[in-house]
């Protein structure tokens, strides 16, 4: 009975190690997330649209001054810029603004696109395509 409690106690023990690693490690990667998505980091850039290409629920974007990144739509935010007429308005050499986190091409193959204005109209608005975005990775 004593060698039963003892080994139980070494799994227990494993255990709550475990769990305080896994604990670490999710608490860094949430908060590495937050850090790296606040919206402070959000900028705004005028571009020309070079390409643009609909992708399963999503748009992809090349802008003449970035022709080595693919910017994203996604989502609830392509949902939002498809009803309000992107696929007519948003065309290869139209000009557009745009808010996104471009800081950190290097990091991320598609960088998200949060807010997009064409002639003045906007066709997503920052605050909601913000919420939009954070929403698809903490699901709240």
């Amino acid at each position: 009975m004593e060698k039963f409690i003892k080994k139980n106690k070494s799994l227990l023990l494993y255990g709550v190690i475990v769990l305080l690693v896994l604990t670490f490690i999710g608490r860094s990667f949430v908060d590495s997330f937050n850090e790296l998505f606040d919206d402070y980091n959000l900028i705004t850039l005028d571009v020309e649209v070079m390409t643009v290409e609909e992708e399963m629920n999503a748009y992809v974007l090349v802008f003449k001054e970035y022709p080595n990144v693919e910017y994203t739509i996604l989502m609830d935010n392509y949902t939002i810029v498809k009803t309000n007429g992107f696929d007519e308005k948003v065309k290869t050499g139209e000009k557009i603004t745009i808010r996104t986190f471009p800081q950190y091409a290097e990091s991320f193959s598609l960088i998200p696109i949060v807010a997009v204005e064409w002639n003045e109209e906007v066709l997503l608005n920052e605050e909601q395509g913000y919420e939009n975005f954070l929403k698809m990775f903490t699901g709240k």
